[in-house]
């Protein structure tokens, strides 16, 4: 087989031709060895998806409405009352045929119903979805195994493992799916099922061992080329937290994961958020030549195409509503329209076109018949025009044959689930998850060093120069230690339950299209944990045990060392096992906290198995922390000797440049256009002029009027939209504007004249619908994608800001939104505002919205800066000008132009570089005029100061923090309730344990019985809720990192409405646990003076007791008190301090 089309240099960028002739290479291979690849026709009959809403007033999640709304949910599970919910159509009775060998596109505005559509053909939809309807492949009725072997779904959204690269992503996929065309002929060949000739069989060969190579495997590789990653292919994907590749990088890995399996069937949603236009052009273009050659099934949906890459799909599928206003061929829909007297004008995007003529305020200006007659068209109108329409007839008789295509062998074959041997599905995953453990080091090495530290004082607790051997008191002492032991192990296999959550939704992606089954996924994890609890088991008892002085014999030493390897091993399965079945951060930390209060509390240590109850004693059987410390202990207590009665130096770091001598000017007025390639560096200028970057090395000036730009002044007076949309997910629309609006609007500005300007805000972003909406979780609850993006872009307007930075403001949004946003931006800038904006794939009336342009090729440098002129003729003219680059062809977007004729393959195609013909222009001559001329001061200007660093006093942001605060908490009930159940779950659980044994103190047995109850209800309650509030303060945190840069308040005022729970401190009178142990303990019993009786003792009453034996005395009570109102208020400050210095956020 011949491999033109893949040789040359890495760097070099995959054509068109050389693509086509590659894939037209593997077909002909495939022809001449017989393996004939099977065509998939779709159909989907009356297919409807439904689904129920609370209605009524109890929508809002807040505390007593999620109690109400709980309790009506289990009335009416038991059927006793009826719940108040609706039904929602959300697909209502399609209709309709995917054919093989054409590519489909699917449009529709945001909630019209495309990713649920998707999903139902590609049968992927939640179980809960009601769903009628039939949808078959090749006349088929699609089932699990075909569906999930047939087909490939990419999601619209980008789930990864962060700490892998992006080749390895797709190498792992590549492993699991390994569905090749090319394996599928060398299994052919190999079988001997078809007779070829040996030079084909070398060829096959010769291919088998390029896959079988790491570094050089041809699919994988093949699939980075298409997309455009080859550049990236050994950077890491990175999320929030951790920098790596761009996000139009990400949604290409996305693409690239599911494509490498070269499935018969793709399903893809919004594939073309966060790239460029030139960039979407490419790959649907690759994907189009994959769909026609290849005879595959492509559906794909798209939000804003282009013009250039709508002419590449065949077909098209017009949804709204949940309904279909077209599904036919793409040169047909206008004549469709036009049949209803609605035409399309002379250089309007014919895809905007057909979402904006859906809408109620857009449709009328696509009327061609009398204005005076014209009624708005309903949806219902479209769909039944259709139905009665020659196109509509025609599907209708398509429809009622039988398919055209047999059912294929390949399909009949599809009965075993994996068609990976089980062998390489374990090595695949015990290499990555090899692997994520070595990215994931840190995390270990934190532990093992945590392991030391608690090492270190328990054996400075516990020294073995003050152990002795003689007594039971003596014996109290080493199960103290050993208690410790037990514990300190098992609690440091929790942080396998953080790590699994971050897991779940990529397991859980992988596992619908069959990647890996889950004991793979399981077995690789077992194995790999072994060192790790050898490491932490080995290091505490190499720590302690001599030091503690425990039984002075290796084999002691040994099972002492192996009880607690196996005490870890428990404690991460059981994390593990906890993080399954709780999937949130929140609920797994819940039951986390439930079962370790459980296991601690009847493990019988903090209460003897002589003293629980006998109707409970099953449970202390059950604890894995009874085996834990009878195993250590009996070891120890077994021993001849109680056999008697009762880097300085740093690393070198590598550099990336990511920008390269960028200079131009921002002026007040004009609306600016930054553009380029997906990774040309435009989010990273963002950030650096906006003074986001918090990592890398920044070279250069910024002025502001020709003053140094100074950050806290900069921060009052400019907005910045982030690509990503980072809000807090229990706020309403409006309150996250009141919220804004309260911060960083001037002191003079009351409450009626915000309130007004934020309804204006929200009228013009069109949110004033969902304006007691829920933000929610992106991806999960609340707002849909375009409406969150909206939500950021008025987040910035309401602050009134005289610079805004707008990253991808049109990401996310259909072409309708898309208008209705840059309109809103093109007002802002005609009131003064400096706007500057990072666009990808601009409709032409967006693009000449705007006056100036900063285009941008990859690598970070400038290829063109200066004004668009009338009909963008100037930049048009300037890139003509350029010798071999093509002219524009008439009615062709200059925005997408422009990004093709720029685009790596046309440079590596001229052998030019635009760079450097950009710096040797009158253009850039111009530009650095400008540039200088502007640094200079005018005589009038002054730099910008405020008498304070934030728009609100300090008071001002405790009020509005802890007012965001309120809210937030008050309308997350699965944060409350939780609260509640783990409070009454311990106090039942402690109450049923401990009944009644504060009334019978006779012995030494019943004191300790009750320190046990109270150190454990005091350590578990505060641990309770310090665990369960982590992933809400990490949710927040990404949000205070933008309030904080955009200047709304100061990290203190944050931290006192924070108000974080205490942790534990290792020193006792360090110890707020103790603080409270000990308070509890005399104040329940500091004042009893009954007697104890026990074997060797003099019968002293509980108050001696207390304080002989144990040190606690009922004069400090006071003092007690004093030292937790002292903690609370330290740690209010330390915490305002860590948040104000310590940033984790990589940019």
């Amino acid at each position: 087989m011949k491999r033109e089309a893949m040789e040359g240099s890495d760097s070099d960028p995959m054509t068109y031709e050389g693509h086509e002739e590659l894939l037209s290479c593997i077909r002909d291979h495939r022809a001449r060895l017989g393996v004939e690849a099977p065509k998939v026709e779709v159909r989907f009959d009356e297919l409807s998806v439904e689904t129920e809403v609370s209605v009524r007033k109890r929508v809002l999640p807040t505390l007593p409405n999620a109690i109400i709304n709980t309790v009506q949910e289990l009335i009416g599970w038991l059927r006793l009352h009826q719940a108040n919910k609706k039904p929602v159509k959300v697909l209502n009775g399609l209709r309709g045929i995917v054919k093989p060998s054409r590519m489909t596109l699917v449009l529709g505005s945001p909630g019209s119903g495309k990713s649920t559509f998707l999903r139902a053909l590609s049968g992927k939809l939640d179980p809960s979805l009601n769903v009628t309807g039939k949808v078959t492949y090749n006349g088929q009725k699609i089932n699990h195994y075909i569906s999930q072997r047939m087909c490939a779904y990419v999601s619209q959204y980008d789930l990864h493992h962060s700490e892998m690269t992006v080749k390895e992503t797709m190498e792992f996929s590549r492993k699991m799916l390994k569905a090749g065309n090319e394996i599928e002929m060398h299994k052919a060949v190999s079988t001997g099922k078809i007779e070829a000739s040996i030079q084909e069989e070398r060829n096959v060969s010769a291919m088998e061992n390029d896959s079988s190579k790491d570094e050089g495997n041809f699919i994988t590789n093949y699939i980075l080329k298409i997309l455009g990653l080859h550049e990236c292919a050994d950077i890491i994907i990175g999320d929030e937290m951790r920098r790596g590749i761009s996000g139009g990088q990400k949604k290409r890995a996305t693409i690239g994961e599911m494509l490498v399996g070269l499935a018969q069937c793709f399903f893809m949603d919004d594939i073309s958020t966060g790239l460029d236009s030139s960039t979407t052009f490419q790959i649907v273009k690759f994907l189009q030549q994959m769909t026609h050659v290849l005879d595959l099934t492509m559906v794909i949906s798209l939000l804003q195409p282009t013009p250039e890459v709508f002419e590449l799909f065949d077909d098209i599928i017009l949804l709204c509503e949940g309904q279909i206003a077209y599904q036919g061929p793409r040169e047909h829909v206008l004549a469709f329209f036009k049949s209803i007297e609605l035409g399309c004008p002379d250089r309007k995007n014919v895809a905007d076109f057909l979402q904006e003529v859906m809408s109620k305020m857009d449709q009328a200006q696509y009327w061609m018949g009398n204005k005076s007659t014209y009624q708005y068209l309903s949806v219902q109108k479209f769909s039944d025009s259709f139905e009665s329409s020659q196109f509509g007839q025609l599907l209708r008789e398509q429809l009622q044959k039988p398919s055209s295509i047999e059912e294929s062998e390949q399909m009949v074959k599809l009965k075993e689930i994996y068609n990976v041997p089980k062998w390489e599905i374990f090595k695949a995953c015990f290499s990555r998850e090899k692997l994520l453990m070595k990215r994931n080091s840190p995390v270990h090495i934190f532990k093992a060093i945590q392991i030391v530290l608690l090492a270190f004082v328990i054996m400075t607790i516990f020294l073995r120069t003050k152990m002795k051997h003689k007594t039971v008191a003596d014996g109290y002492l080493y199960m103290g230690a050993i208690f410790a032991g037990v514990v300190i192990v098992k609690f440091n296999g929790m942080t396998e339950l953080s790590i699994m959550i971050r897991r779940l939704p990529i397991y859980y992606k992988q596992r619908e299209v069959l990647f890996l089954p889950g004991w793979a996924l399981l077995l690789s994890i077992t194995v790999l944990s072994l060192p790790l609890s050898f490491i932490e088991a080995g290091l505490w008892t190499s720590l302690t045990y001599y030091a503690v002085g425990f039984a002075p014999s290796a084999i002691r030493f040994l099972q002492q060392f192996l009880a607690l390897f196996c005490v870890h091993q428990m404690s991460m399965s059981l994390f593990r096992f906890i993080a399954v079945v709780g999937r949130t951060q929140l609920m797994a930390n819940t039951l986390g906290t439930a079962t370790l209060v459980a296991i601690y509390i009847l493990g019988g240590f903090v209460i003897s198995k002589d003293d629980i109850q006998p109707w409970l004693v099953w449970a202390y059987w059950l604890s894995p922390m009874t085996y834990g410390q009878n195993a250590v202990a009996i070891n120890e207590f077994l021993d001849q000797r109680w056999n008697m009665q009762m880097k300085k130096t740093g690393m070198k770091e590598d550099r990336l440049q990511l920008l390269r001598d960028v200079s131009g000017v921002f002026r007040p007025g004009i609306l600016t256009a930054l553009m380029g390639v997906t990774g040309a560096g435009k989010t990273t200028l963002l950030d650096v002029l906006a003074g986001r970057k918090t990592a890398g090395h920044i070279e250069g000036s910024i002025k502001i009027s020709g003053y140094p730009k100074k950050q806290e002044t900069f921060a009052r007076i400019s907005g910045y939209c982030e690509q990503s949309d980072n809000h807090s997910p229990c706020l309403t629309v409006f309150e996250s504007l009141w919220y804004s609006a309260w911060l960083r609007l001037p002191s003079n500005v009351d409450a009626n004249t915000r309130n007004m300007f934020i309804n204006e805000v929200m009228e013009l972003v069109e949110l004033k619908s969902l304006k007691n909406a829920m933000v929610g979780l992106p991806g999960v609850s609340g707002l849909a994608a375009e409406e969150r993006k909206r939500l950021t872009i008025a987040v910035e307007l309401v602050s009134s800001p005289s610079i805004i930075f707008m990253d991808e403001p049109t990401t996310g949004l259909d072409a309708r939104a898309a208008a209705i946003v840059m309109r809103t931006v093109r007002k802002a800038a005609d009131t003064g505002r400096t706007i500057v904006c990072t666009i990808h794939q601009p409709s032409i009336e967006i693009f000449e919205a705007f006056d100036e342009l900063l285009l941008m090729k990859k690598g970070g440098q400038l290829i063109y800066g200066g004004p668009l002129g009338n009909l963008s003729k100037t930049m048009i003219q300037y890139f003509e000008g350029i010798s071999g680059v093509p002219n524009i062809r008439d009615g062709q977007n200059p925005g997408t132009w422009m990004l093709d004729v720029t685009s790596p393959n046309m440079e590596y195609k001229l052998g030019i570089d635009f760079g450097n013909i950009f710096r040797n222009s009158s253009a850039y001559i111009r530009n650095m005029k400008m540039v200088e001329e502007m640094s200079k001061r005018q005589s009038n200007a002054e730099d910008i100061h405020f008498t304070s660093k934030y728009a609100k006093g300090f008071w001002s942001q405790c009020i509005s923090c802890l007012w965001k605060q309120h809210r937030s908490y008050w309308k997350n009930p699965e944060h409350n309730v939780v609260r509640f159940i783990i409070t009454i779950t311990v106090s039942v659980l402690f109450g049923i344990v401990f009944f009644d044994i504060g009334s019978k103190i006779r012995m030494e047995q019943d004191v300790f019985n009750i320190l046990g109850a109270m150190y454990g209800s005091a350590l578990f309650i505060g641990f309770a809720n310090a665990s369960v509030v982590q992933p809400i303060v990490e949710r927040e945190r990404t949000v205070f990192y933008r309030e904080r840069a955009a200047g709304m308040y100061s990290s203190m005022p944050y931290a006192i409405a924070q108000m974080i729970p205490i942790w534990w401190r290792w020193y006792y009178w360090a110890d707020p646990a103790a603080w409270t142990v000990y308070g509890l303990m005399v104040s329940q019993l500091g004042d009893n003076e009954n007697r104890l009786t026990a074997a060797g003792t003099s019968g002293e009453t509980v108050k001696e007791f207390l304080k002989g034996y144990l040190g606690l005395q009922e004069s400090y009570l006071p003092l007690i008190v004093s030292l937790h109102i002292a903690v609370i208020v330290l740690f209010l400050f330390v915490f305002g301090f860590s948040i104000k210095y310590l940033n984790f956020q990589k940019r």
